[in-house]
Formats: structure tokens, C-alpha cells, sequence
């Protein structure tokens, strides 16, 4: 219809013109399973241009559609606060309701019934942290978006949502309709179609994804799962999660209480904005540094339970010692006096540099927000944060992955990722457009030799495979899947006497010692590298039998054959 076309109406119609909300684009899991989508609603609109009295309007919805008396004074507030013309009163209207409207709506001026979509997130709170939500324009948003936004519109606001939301969100369209003057739409007249936002493919694998939630649901913990030949992340999770789903139309304020007053952080990515101490998992770098500065990795040590410094005893986890050990049985019994002994002669300048090499004190920059950067400690960052000149006693602190030492789990999947093949693998979350992007040989080599990998990496296998290993008693008996990898403790206080156990089941479950592992599988292919962190476990027995569950999903799923 032109221009002039619109001379033609009635004076007492008007044609208004409405934005067309485009469909915000697909999200979808590495198999092409949905894991953000669109569903058709209905949404009731009030429009103010019309002047109709809004008290006998609201009134009257209220009354037909048997809503709540409290409504009332909710809409008549909603309806002056917004600087929308036409103010969505309802975004979910079911079919009964929408009849009801459409019966009456001669009786109801400045209210239309208006088409639109709503995001969906089918997988819920088994993928929340990974994909975030969208909810409702705010001033801040306009105000530090570099692109337009139409109020109308919603956006990204966690997650991929938010890091993806201008290519997700799309362009809107223009609807034109004739109204009479009570503001009832008589007909449309025209429309330029929206333009749909970009579909999104994930690495996530929402098979493994699910599993890894069913583990790990009742428990505050993080995983995360890394294709070693790819850095696809196919597992990234956080317990307990959110339902994406409540914050669509705008939170109520009762989920909004539930979570937010929840001392256990559902809204907290902690797969990579929690650091935690790495604990054991952190003496594979002190030893990766030793054979780099050419330490012999059949040096032995004598392990009586503790290491003396001067006045002070730093005690191992096995009170009675054990005994003389080299670099391969230090690793499989997680021996604190060898690593102690070995950073003193090494120092922390040099283990730091390791550190950052594989990954650690440095944002991995996945597709997500918030993500933490962990700490990696040397002289000068102690001088400068504490005012402080650094210790002996703080290497050794540092070295079993306690003291200034802080990663997140995403930070030590990465870490195991890159020990196991390597390469500087680096972890992403968002697919690549080929297969052809991201060969097994695209990664860069790391400044190591493979003799000192393949130490370390024997050192991983004997922990998990070996009597005396201490991941043994977890380990996968049944399959002929043969996994590498690390156990740790990471200490949430610290001890008030050396004989203090902070695993046991009697200690207060705030200072209970988290429940880590490291680890990659196969062992003589890698292909996957996990983290699984389980908060207040005691003990990483729990994380071991929920890691190795993982790895061998991942591996079914990719039909991997035992050779």
C-alpha cells in the first residue's frame, strides 16, 4: 500500500505501525540437537496513543480472563512506568484466553491481541550456565549497546546469549494495521518481514551434557569435558543450575528470591568463574618444570611424613612417609616432601612460567562471561598485592597447589588437554564452520620435550592403573578403556594442627576439603580431557567415579573402539 492510499480511510480509523520481532536465532549441540528455540504465544497490548481510560481496560481483562485482583494495580504500574506506546501487558496468553479477548475486544479499547515467540530452552538446568537467558531491555542496555536496540526486543543477558546476542537477535520488521477509534484492529495493510537472527552450533554434546547434570545434580560441583583433538568443549557444567525458562517474560519474584538467597550460587558459573586450589593436580607442573631444568627423574627423596625448613615442619598427607621415592612414584602416591623438596631447588619464577604454559593464571577466553583468571604467584606479584617479600615457605606452599594458588576448573581440564597431547589446545565452546578449521595439527606445539611429557604422562597413568596409585580404588575396572589422571584435595581452611583431617565425614561440611580430578582417556590415544570438582566432598573419590562416567559417554559417543 502507498503513502497515498492511506488518505482513503475513514477519519475515525488510523493506520499504527507496529515492529515485526524477529525470530532470535536457533542455538543448537554439536549433534544438531536444540538446545535454544522459539515457541509461538500470544501477548495481550495495551496502547497508550488511544487515551482510553486504562482503569476500565484493565479492569475488565482482569475480570474476563479470572486473573488475580493484584493484577490490576501490577498492570495499571507497568502501563505507566514503560516508554513504550504499546506496553505488552501478558507475553503467554494460552488459546482459551485469547478467544475470550478476541469475543470482547469491541469492549476493551486500547488492547489487541498481537502474535509473537518467545525463547524456549528444552534442556533447562542441565545447560543454564552454558547458554544463559535472555530477558527485557534496560537503559544500560541502550545506553552501552553499539548497535540499536528496540525496547521491544528482547536480549542476551548471561551466557552465549549475551557474548552472541547481536547476531542471534536478528533485524525487527514493520507491521502496518488499520484500528477504529477505540483502538481495535480492523485489518492489517502490510508487512515487512523481519529479518531471522543467525543460528548458533555449540560443541556441547547435550548427551554428555545430560549425564554429567544426572551425577552431579545434587551436589555443588563443576565439569568440563575437552576434545583434545579439537578444544571443543563437550561438557560444561555448573550445580546446582537455573531454569533459563523463568527469566524469558521476567523473573517472579519469587524464583528470583529462591535463587539469589541460595548460599549455593546457582547463578555462578563455576566451571570458569570459581577458583579454587588446585591441590595435587598442581605437582604435574613442579615436576614438568624439574625435567626442564633437567632434574633426573629417578632422583629419590626420603619421605619420613615431613619436610623440614628451618624451624618449620610441611607435612605430607600420609603421616608415616613414603619412604624413598622418584619422580614417577611421587606422582602416583601424590608424595608432598618430593614436590616440597623439588620446588625448593627449582623456585617459583620458574614454576610459574610452566603454569601459564599449560594454561593456568590466564583467562582461557571462552565464549562465556565472567570468566576468572585464577592466580599463579611469583615475587613480584606478592610484593605487589601484599607488601610482602616472598618465602621459601611459600614455594612450598605453593607446589602441592595451596597457598597464593588459585584455578578454575575449565583452566585445569585445559591443563590435562595439554599435557596429554602436547599441544597448546585451547578450549572453545562455539563450533566451527568445518571440520577442516580445527585438524588435530593446528594446535602449536608446547616448549616441552616429549620426554618430560611422556614422564609426566606415565606418572597420570600409574596414579589412576597402579596399586599404589591413589586414584586406584576409583579407577574403571570393567574397561578396557585405560585412563590417565590426577587426584587432589584443595583445602577450604586451613588446618589449625598438622593432624587435623578436613576430608572427614564428622567435619563441618563448609570446611570440608573439595574433591578434585584431572585426568584424559584413552591413555594411549588421548581424545578427551576432563576437570570434575565436587565442593565440600571430602575426598576425590566422587569426583574420580563421576569423571570417569563422563569420559567413557564421550567416547561411546564418538564410537570409540578399543584397539
Amino acid at each position: 500500500m502507498k503513502h497515498f492510499d492511506y488518505k482513503i480511510l475513514s477519519e475515525n480509523n488510523r493506520v499504527k505501525i507496529s515492529i515485526v520481532i524477529p525470530l532470535r536465532g536457533k542455538i543448537f549441540d554439536i549433534t544438531g540437537k536444540v538446545l535454544a528455540e522459539n515457541r509461538q504465544i500470544y501477548r495481550l497490548i495495551f496502547d497508550k496513543e488511544f487515551r482510553a481510560n486504562k482503569e476500565e481496560s484493565i479492569n475488565m481483562i482482569v475480570s474476563l480472563l479470572d486473573f488475580p485482583e493484584d493484577d490490576k494495580s501490577y498492570l495499571l504500574k507497568k502501563i505507566e512506568k514503560s516508554k513504550l506506546v504499546q506496553v505488552p501487558l501478558y507475553e503467554a496468553l494460552n488459546w482459551l484466553q485469547v478467544s475470550k479477548i478476541e469475543e470482547n475486544i469491541s469492549d476493551l479499547p486500547g488492547l489487541r491481541i498481537d502474535t509473537g515467540y518467545s525463547r524456549s530452552y528444552p534442556t533447562s538446568l542441565k545447560t543454564s550456565h552454558v547458554l544463559g537467558y535472555i530477558g527485557s531491555v534496560s537503559e544500560e542496555d541502550i545506553n552501552s549497546d553499539k548497535f540499536e536496540i528496540h525496547p521491544d526486543i528482547k536480549i542476551g543477558k548471561n551466557g552465549i546469549e549475551k557474548i552472541r546476542d547481536v547476531s542471534l537477535r536478528g533485524k525487527p520488521g514493520i507491521k502496518r494495521y488499520e484500528v477504529n477509534a477505540k483502538g481495535n484492529v480492523i485489518k492489517e495493510l502490510s508487512i515487512e518481514d523481519s529479518i531471522s537472527g543467525e543460528s548458533l552450533h555449540l560443541t556441547i554434546n547435550e548427551q554428555v551434557q545430560s549425564l554429567a547434570y544426572e551425577l552431579l545434580k545434587d551436589e555443588e560441583s563443576a565439569a568440563v569435558l575437552i576434545n583434545i583433538k579439537t578444544g571443543g568443549i563437550e561438557t560444561l557444567l555448573s550445580t546446582p543450575g537455573f531454569d533459563p525458562n523463568q527469566f524469558v517474560n521476567g523473573v517472579s519474584s519469587d524464583y528470583w528470591s529462591e535463587i539469589i538467597n541460595n548460599p549455593s550460587l546457582p547463578l555462578t558459573n563455576k566451571a570458569i568463574s570459581s577458583i579454587y586450589p588446585p591441590g595435587s593436580s598442581f605437582k604435574l607442573v613442579v615436576c614438568l618444570t624439574a625435567l626442564g631444568k633437567g632434574i633426573d627423574p629417578n632422583r629419590r627423596v626420603l619421605c619420613n611424613g615431613a619436610y623440614r625448613l628451618g624451624n618449620r615442619d610441611f607435612h605430607c598427607w600420609k603421616k608415616e612417609g613414603h619412604g624413598s621415592v622418584n619422580m614417577w612414584e611421587a606422582i602416583t602416591q601424590s608424595c608432598n616432601c618430593f614436590i616440597f623438596d623439588t620446588a625448593r631447588m627449582i623456585g617459583i619464577d620458574s614454576i610459574a612460567a610452566v603454569a601459564r604454559e599449560l594454561g593456568l593464571g590466564e583467562k582461557t577466553y571462552v565464549e562465556l562471561p565472567r570468566e576468572a583468571k585464577g592466580a599463579i604467584p611469583q615475587k613480584e606479584w606478592v610484593m605487589k598485592m601484599f607488601k610482602k617479600e616472598w618465602q621459601q615457605g611459600d614455594t612450598l606452599n605453593c607446589s602441592i597447589g595451596q597457598g597464593y594458588v588459585l584455578a578454575s576448573p575449565i583452566q585445569l581440564a585445559q591443563m590435562a588437554a595439554r599435557l596429554a597431547s602436547g599441544k597448546k589446545v585451547d578450549a572453545h565452546l562455539i563450533k566451527k564452520a568445518n571440520v577442516g578449521d580445527y585438524p588435530s595439527g593446528k594446535f602449536q606445539n608446547l616448549h616441552f620435550s616429549e620426554d618430560a611429557l611422556e614422564v609426566i604422562r606415565q606418572g597420570m597413568y600409574m596414579a589412576v592403573n597402579s596399586a599404589r596409585g591413589s586414584a586406584f580404588r576409583s579407577r574403571v575396572q570393567d574397561s578396557e578403556i585405560i585412563m590417565a589422571g590426577k587426584t587432589s584435595t584443595a583445602q577450604v581452611i586451613s588446618k589449625r594442627h598438622a593432624n587435623d583431617d578436613l576430608s572427614k565425614a564428622d567435619v563441618a561440611k563448609k570446611f570440608r576439603n573439595h574433591g578434585m580430578f584431572v585426568g584424559y582417556a584413552p591413555f594411549d590415544d588421548p581424545m578427551y580431557a576432563c576437570c570434575v570438582i565436587v565442593e565440600h566432598a571430602g575426598t576425590p573419590r566422587k569426583s574420580i567415579n563421576i569423571a570417569n562416567q563422563i569420559l567413557l559417554e564421550a567416547l561411546s559417543c564418538n564410537n570409540y573402539n578399543p584397539k
